[in-house]
């Protein structure tokens, strides 16, 4: 949703990328990085688009390119060549897969912050778990203040976008 917002904004090619990779995992397009038809059904095949999305990445920036071939053959999925001609878009990709494969644990882009029953948290669970860590607390207090004000205009947001729909 967010992405959706973002993309409709802005004509940023990044959430482009990834609305695409969450949307192939969902199993409701084509592979993010290659095209290909064949859903998320394995890790390898996730791999394989990730590295995908790396060609992508790297067309924009003149660096030579990994290998998806070679990739390809050494986890046994079949070979699809990258998409081309987007690196903002293999950005998105690239940040969302490998979120989704575990190898980050920071989202593709900025989200609400969340407790456990999907509620926006408030500043008194904030401030714990920045004073917690060890933060000063006058800090942690403003620090909380800050991303909690963040936190609420991003669910927001999502609320708004979804009761009015697409953006034109």
């Amino acid at each position: 949703m967010l992405a959706g917002l973002r993309f409709d904004l802005l004509r940023d090619r990044e959430p482009a990328g990834v609305i695409e990779a969450v949307s192939w995992i969902l199993g409701t397009s084509p592979g993010p990085g290659t095209g290909r038809r064949e859903g998320p059904d394995s890790r390898e095949l996730a791999l394989c688009e990730l590295c995908a999305a790396e060609c992508l990445i790297a067309e924009g920036s003149g660096e030579a390119a990994p290998p998806l071939r070679e990739v390809c053959a050494q986890l046994r999925v079949r070979y699809v060549p990258a998409l081309s001609g987007d690196p903002g878009y293999g950005l998105g990709v690239f940040k969302t897969l490998r979120w989704a494969l575990g190898e980050t644990p920071i989202a593709p882009m900025r989200l609400p912050l969340r407790g456990p029953g999907g509620r926006v948290i408030g500043k008194d669970q904030v401030f714990a778990a920045l004073a917690g860590k060890g933060m000063d607390p006058g800090e942690a207090r403003q620090s909380a203040r800050e991303m909690v004000a963040d936190s609420q205009r991003l669910a927001d947001l999502v609320r708004v976008r979804s009761a009015v729909g697409p953006v034109s």
